[in-house]
C-alpha cells in the first residue's frame, strides 16, 4: 500500500511537470527524486514479500494436492471396505445356509427316531405308559427346539448376540434330548 502511494505521488509530480510545459522545477525534481529513492529503498522489502507470497502459494498448492490425494485414498479405502463387507456377508450367508441345512437334517433325524420309538409302542417290551408319554412330550419338545434352532440360525444371519446365545443353548439342549432319547431307546 505504501509503495502504491509513492507511485501515485510520483505520477502526481509528473502530471504537474507536464502541465507546466514539460520542464520540472527544482522543488518538483527534488520531490520526484525523493519518491524514487523511497521506492528504490522499498524494492528489496517488496521483492522479499513477493518471494514469500510465491512460497506461500506453492505451499498452499502442495497442501491442496495432498488433501485431494487423501480424499481420493479415503474414497478408495471406503470402496474396498464396502466390497469386503459385501463379500463377508455373502460368505456368512453361504455358511449359515450350510449350518441351517445340517441342523435341519439332524433335527429331522432326531424327530424321526423319536417317532419310530413311539410308533413301535406295541413292539417294545416292558415300556410303561408313563415312559411312552415322556417320550411323546420329548418329541414335542424336540419340535419346539427345532423352531428355536431355526431362530438361532436366523439370529446368526442378523448378527443378534442375544438370539445367538439363546440359539446355542437351544441347540445344545436338542442334542442332549436326542442323545437321551436314543440312550433310553437303546437301553430298553
Amino acid at each position: 500500500a505504501r509503495n502504491k502511494r509513492l507511485y501515485i505521488e510520483v505520477r502526481s509530480v509528473l502530471d504537474e511537470v507536464e502541465k507546466a510545459g514539460g520542464q520540472s522545477t527544482p522543488p518538483q525534481a527534488a520531490r520526484l527524486a525523493a519518491r524514487e529513492a523511497e521506492i528504490a529503498a522499498q524494492k528489496p522489502e517488496l521483492d522479499e514479500a513477493a518471494h514469500e507470497v510465491a512460497l506461500a502459494r506453492a505451499t498452499l498448492a502442495t497442501a491442496e494436492t495432498a488433501g485431494k490425494e487423501l480424499l481420493r485414498r479415503a474414497r478408495d479405502v471406503e470402496r474396498r471396505r464396502s466390497l469386503l463387507a459385501t463379500e463377508a456377508q455373502r460368505q456368512i450367508g453361504a455358511q449359515s445356509r450350510g449350518v441351517n441345512e445340517a441342523e435341519t437334517h439332524r433335527s429331522d433325524a432326531a424327530v424321526e427316531a423319536a417317532r419310530a420309538v413311539l410308533l413301535a409302542r406295541g413292539r417294545i417290551v416292558d415300556v410303561p405308559a408313563a415312559t411312552l408319554d415322556a417320550i411323546a412330550r420329548a418329541d414335542d419338545a424336540v419340535a419346539g427346539r427345532a423352531r428355536d434352532l431355526e431362530r438361532h440360525v436366523r439370529a446368526i444371519d442378523a448378527h443378534d448376540a442375544d438370539g445367538l446365545k439363546k440359539g446355542v443353548m437351544v441347540g445344545s439342549a436338542i442334542v442332549f434330548v436326542v442323545a437321551m432319547l436314543l440312550l433310553f431307546a437303546i437301553g430298553h
